[in-house]
Formats: C-alpha cells, sequence, structure tokens
C-alpha cells in the first residue's frame, strides 16, 4: 500500500503507475534467494517535479532505488 502525502504540484498523480511499479520491481526482488516481499507498506511524503525533465521511467527507477535502499538501511538485505 502507498500512502501519497504529496500534492500535485510536488508530482503529478500521472506519474503514480510508474511509482508503483517502481515498488512492485523492489518488493518482487525481495530480500535476495528469491524471497519476495508482501504486505509493504509506503509513505511518500515529498517529490519533485520538473514541467520538461520528469520522465515516468525516472520515476520508477527512483522508487525502486528508494526501496531498495530502505531494505538494505533496516537491515534486511546485505549491500553489495
Amino acid at each position: 500500500m502507498l500512502d501519497w502525502c504529496i500534492t500535485s504540484e510536488q508530482i503529478p498523480q500521472e506519474f503514480l503507475p510508474a511509482i508503483i511499479q517502481g515498488i512492485k520491481l523492489a518488493a518482487g526482488a525481495g530480500l535476495g534467494e528469491c524471497k519476495p516481499v508482501i504486505n509493504l507498506r509506503l509513505l511518500l511524503i515529498d517529490g519533485f517535479y520538473h514541467a520538461v525533465d520528469s520522465r515516468a521511467r525516472s520515476y520508477q527507477v527512483a522508487s525502486e532505488l528508494a526501496v531498495r535502499a530502505a531494505f538494505e538501511q533496516v537491515g534486511l538485505i546485505p549491500i553489495s
């Protein structure tokens, strides 16, 4: 579940599917050794958007990297 606590001026709603896809990719990769993560709850509290430079793919990659970094930070997966 993703709680969306930002305004459309920060990140337009059109990028939400890309953000969710990035989260799903990170959770699907899981904790290594074919152990996907389930029942993950995230809170998106800030973000930025640029009318010319923002792309859905960038939000997807950023959200995937953020989830992986969070897993590493709490010690769920080893830092490689």
